[in-house]
């Protein structure tokens, strides 16, 4: 690692009201899954490897004030979760499990660890942008499945 990147860990946990094989049928549909983050936009099957993505972000600069990053990213599959891999502008990397373990009461814990490696000047910022957004996928999750079963979209 450069001298100038830095590294820091990011964890988060969300219940949701669903069996694990409903969570997992969602982990494992990349277009659902990065369509429940806040800053989505696009995402496009990259043909050059199985499981690699092209995904568009809106990008929050300040006030109304945004962009757009577009951004390389493998969405691997596991038996209990997913596995991303992102590689984004400035040598910004993420990798990140999501999984999903049962809880005795038919629900389930979705849990993430995310490891963010960004030039240090830039980690405030894609810190608190990725950790805000991560929070806002696993609240959507939530929300889904806490609907009335007959009217879960």
């Amino acid at each position: 690692m450069p001298s100038f990147t830095t590294s820091r860990e990011f964890r988060h946990e969300q219940t949701v009201q669903a069996p694990q094989e409903e969570v997992l049928a969602l982990l494992h549909n990349p277009q659902e899954l990065c369509s429940l983050g806040p800053l989505y936009k696009s995402i496009v099957k990259d043909g050059k490897e199985e499981h690699s993505y092209v995904i568009t972000d809106r990008l929050p600069i300040v006030g109304p004030i945004e962009g757009s990053t577009t951004f390389r990213a493998k969405l691997i599959p596991t038996s209990d979760g997913i596995q991303t891999d992102v590689c984004a502008a400035l040598g910004t990397r993420l990798k990140t499990k999501y999984w999903a373990e049962r809880k005795g009461d038919g629900n389930c814990v979705v849990k993430e660890i995310t490891v963010v490696e960004t030039p240090f000047i830039t980690m405030p910022y894609v810190f608190a942008t990725m950790s805000k957004a991560h929070i806002s996928v696993m609240e959507k999750m939530a929300e889904r499945w806490a609907k009335e079963p007959g009217q879960r979209s």
